[in-house]
């Protein structure tokens, strides 16, 4: 009967042991969300802008962002939003994403002006905001209002700072 008691006594210390690392993993990652959002983009700078010219962000919804569509739609959405001016691609520039609550997820592009970062959200969180800079540049700002979709694509055009 001692035996017993004591392997009853151990399973009761081994259970209650997982109950609350379990515990203690929820709570710990619940603060990072609920979900993902996925952002993927590209940063461009504007040659030649004008002397009052500021810079530019399209921010589209998208169904799904998959590596091997990337570069079309943001061909695509340069063609048609930018192809009167002359840009090229921005390599470190840091893309900030942040909600109203405070969270903030950042980014650098690489040395084709890409980016693509996967950010933890809430579901209760209705509005993104992004913020595209880098030093030397004119940083741009945008906000996009969830309506379901968590995939976006960010084309960004900066323009440099004029002494």
């Amino acid at each position: 009967m001692v035996g017993k008691n004591k392997l009853i006594f151990k399973l009761t210390k081994i259970f209650l042991v997982s109950v609350l690392l379990c515990t203690l993993v929820c709570l710990v990652t619940s603060c990072y969300g609920d979900g993902l959002i996925e952002v993927a983009g590209k940063v461009y700078e504007w040659v030649d802008s004008p002397q009052n010219a500021s810079g530019i962000i399209d921010l589209t919804l998208v169904s799904s962002i998959r590596s091997q569509d990337i570069e079309v739609t943001i061909n695509e959405t340069v063609k048609s939003h930018f192809s009167s001016i002359e840009i090229l691609p921005l390599s470190n520039a840091n893309i900030k994403i942040g909600s109203e609550d405070g969270r903030l997820s950042e980014v650098s592009t690489n040395g084709t002006g890409g980016f693509i970062r996967y950010c933890p959200i809430h579901s209760v969180i209705d509005e993104l905001q992004f913020k595209v800079e880098k030093p030397g540049y004119l940083p741009v700002t945008g906000k996009i209002k969830r309506t379901g979709s968590l995939s976006y694509l960010v084309v960004a055009v900066l323009v440099k700072e004029k002494e």
